[in-house]
C-alpha cells in the first residue's frame, strides 16, 4: 500500500513536469494500545509495522516507479501522548511513554544518542547527543538515527529494522 501511495505522488509530480523532487513521508506510525474491541491495535502490530517500515524505506529497493530509492521518513511518534484527548489509540503511537520508558523495541533507538528540540528548553540525553527528536510534532527522522551512528563514530547499519554493529570488512 505504501509503495502505491508513493508511486501515485511520484506520478502526479512527474505529470506536472517535476522530475527532481524527493518525496518525504511526513509521518507514519501504528498505535500500540486502543479501546476494547479495536482490532490490530496492540504492541505486536505496532512493533511489526515500524520494523517493516524502517526496513523498507531504508533498504534502497524503492518502489516499482522509483527503484533503488530510499525515503526520508518521520515515525510518529517518539512519545505516547497521555494527555491528548480522544480515543485511547490516539494517545498511544509512541515508541516511549512520557517518562522515557520504552513501550516496545524496534531496535534502532539508542539511549546514549538523543537530542530533543522544539518548544521549551533543549534537553540532551546521553553523551553523544546526536539523534534529533522534534518535540513539536513528536517525530524522529530516520536519517537522524542513521546520522547518530556516523557522528558517534560507531559503524552501524539498519538491518531488518535493527541498528546493529557492522563487522569489520575483510581485506581483499
Amino acid at each position: 500500500m505504501l509503495d502505491g501511495q508513493l508511486d501515485a505522488v511520484f506520478s502526479a509530480i512527474k505529470r506536472l513536469g517535476f522530475t527532481d523532487i524527493n518525496i518525504v513521508i511526513g509521518e507514519t506510525g501504528w498505535p500500540s494500545r486502543g479501546d476494547i474491541g479495536q482490532t490490530g491495535v496492540d504492541l505486536e502490530s505496532a512493533a511489526e509495522y515500524n520494523r517493516k517500515l524502517i526496513q523498507h524505506v531504508t533498504s534502497g529497493i524503492g518502489t516499482p516507479l522509483m527503484p533503488n530509492t530510499t525515503f526520508e521518513t518521520n515515525i510518529f511518534a517518539l512519545f505516547n501522548e497521555d494527555l491528548k484527548p480522544g480515543p485511547t489509540c490516539e494517545r498511544n503511537f509512541g515508541l516511549f511513554d512520557p517518562n522515557l520508558t520504552p513501550v516496545y523495541d524496534v531496535g534502532i533507538l539508542k539511549p546514549d544518542c538523543v537530542e530533543i528540540f522544539g518548544p521549551g528548553p533543549l534537553r540532551k540525553v546521553g553523551p553523544a547527543n546526536c539523534m534529533k527528536y522534534n518535540r513539536r510534532d513528536n517525530t524522529v527522522p530516520l536519517q537522524s538515527l542513521q546520522q547518530c551512528s556516523m557522528r558517534s563514530g560507531r559503524k552501524l547499519s539498519l538491518t531488518g529494522g535493527v541498528l546493529v554493529p557492522l563487522p569489520p570488512r575483510a581485506a581483499t
